[in-house]
């Protein structure tokens, strides 16, 4: 490796880590912001926030790494030229393309990578991240009584304390509703006071009663309006709670394998194959299923009566206005043929959307099979603009580099999304769908590559105002 390569890559590489960093930092974000309400307040432990945090990083590296391409590029050719040092490099006679090779070398290999580790890790950590995630969603939060509130979270209770002291298990003034039985607050429980604690390895929890009296309402031969009251008073008692709600179960994993974010390459394309074999098999049957709705009829003869045939023995009508004519039959055939329309139309209806739905669900499949080869090659798209881009603004740091990465990522956000959209609805095919935002973008890229080759100085505002000021000049000179 030659000196000028390794000075282009030292300085490609420490923004790269740094702004990779940063972008996977705002995405992880704005990620688990999304999961907030159901992650507070359950007491899950730093382990499995541990795991969360390390599964969701994984999660958007297929995201966070073009756009830390795309920010670093533009840093680095920036730098280079906000110090003079690309143009001394141009002055000696290396070409841009040639100061290019290099990280273009890393952003290939970088390429590969994602390709590869979106098919294996990414899938994995998928797998991982929802199927926990499931399992949170499924925890009730953790157990904590309020003072003067009542406090549903465990099934079939409802309980409120006047006070909670400070050793944080002595309660004071309980009142307590039952109710498992589900017959309403008929059993309600007072206590003066009570001790709360866990046993079992916290998986159950005993509340202990002091001076208290129970109320019982039920009804004698379970007959209605035969009400009798129950009251009982203690000095002590103690009521046990099941604490499995409130634990965090290990729900089996191959229950989530079959979500396209978590299928590796080859079983997606089973997935897309099997889905349009079944839209295959359902709109080949759709014309018997259609043609079993109508009744086909000869014409009568003199001495004849109109009678049903099969539809391959069909005679020809010479005209179905004469079948009508005759007030008794055709008024009969006339409601049988309406009836047999709208059955003819509800059922094509409901096929119709059952197409439909098929034809979007192997899309969706069809599009996760492209995105894994469309998403990696962002990263040589945003590349190609933002290295000239670089080298036409000048301008190193964490200000114009970040306004103009944004705004090409917005835009390859914009378009991809687009992109998707129309074709999971069928409007162009899956392929030009997924890949839209870089055929849109990569002559943008050119673009730039061959103005920073000119030393194009497009992205100055002394250009344009010269621009426009030659234009408001050759007005001018018209007008006169």
């Amino acid at each position: 490796m030659k000196k000028i390569d390794k000075l282009i890559l030292r300085s490609f590489a420490g923004p790269f880590l740094l702004t990779f960093a940063v972008v996977e930092f705002i995405f992880l974000s704005i990620t688990l912001i999304k999961y907030f309400d159901d992650l507070i307040g359950k007491d899950l432990g730093m382990l499995v926030y541990l795991k969360i945090i390390v599964y969701f990083c994984v999660n958007i590296v297929p995201v966070a790494l073009p756009l830390g391409i795309l920010l670093s590029s533009i840093m680095t050719f920036g730098n280079l030229g906000e110090h003079k040092e690309l143009t001394a490099l141009k002055a000696s006679g290396i070409s841009l393309m040639r100061l290019l090779a290099p990280i273009f070398g890393l952003v290939l290999f970088l390429t590969v990578g994602l390709f590869y580790f979106t098919e294996h890790a990414v899938t994995r950590a998928n797998l991982e991240v929802y199927s926990l995630l499931y399992d949170v969603r499924q925890m009730k939060p953790t157990l904590d009584f309020k003072e003067k509130i009542f406090y549903a979270g465990i099934p079939g209770f409802s309980i409120k304390i006047d006070e909670k002291l400070n050793d944080g298990k002595t309660l004071k003034k309980l009142i307590i509703y039952d109710h498992s039985g589900k017959k309403g607050n008929t059993d309600v429980i007072v206590a003066d006071s009570g001790e709360m604690y866990m046993i079992k390895n916290n998986s159950y929890l005993v509340l202990e009663l002091f001076d208290g009296t129970r109320y019982a309402e039920f009804h004698q031969n379970g007959e209605k309006g035969n009400h009798k009251f129950i009251r009982s008073k203690f000095e002590q008692s103690k009521l046990v709670f099941t604490m499995e709600s409130f634990q965090l179960e290990n729900t089996k994993k191959e229950l989530f394998q079959s979500h396209k974010i978590m299928m590796p390459l080859d079983s997606l394309l089973k997935k897309v194959e099997e889905i349009e074999s079944k839209r295959i098999s359902l709109l080949s049957e759709l014309p018997d299923k259609t043609n079993a709705q109508f009744v086909y009829y000869s014409l009568p003869s003199k001495n004849d009566t109109i009678k049903k045939v099969e539809p391959k023995k069909i005679a020809k009508l010479d005209s179905f206005v004469a079948l009508v004519n005759k007030k008794d039959i055709g008024v009969g055939m006339v409601r049988e043929s309406l009836a047999r329309s709208r059955n003819t139309m509800s059922f094509s209806g409901t096929k119709a959307f059952q197409l439909d739905f098929k034809m979007r669900d192997g899309n969706s499949y069809y599009i996760e099979y492209i995105k894994r080869y469309a998403q990696p090659f962002s990263c040589i798209v945003l590349f190609l603009i933002g290295a000239p881009l670089g080298a036409i603004i000048k301008k190193g740091g964490m200000g114009v580099p970040v306004i103009v990465s944004i705004v090409f990522f917005i835009i390859m956000y914009v378009f991809s999304e687009v992109g998707w959209k129309w074709a999971r609805d069928g409007v162009i095919e899956v392929i030009p769908g997924v890949w839209f935002a870089n055929i849109i973008l990569i002559p943008v890229g050119f673009y730039f590559l061959n103005q920073a080759r000119k030393d194009s100085n497009i992205l100055e505002f002394d250009h344009w105002k010269a621009v426009i000021l030659r234009m408001f000049r050759k007005k001018t000179e018209a007008s006169k």
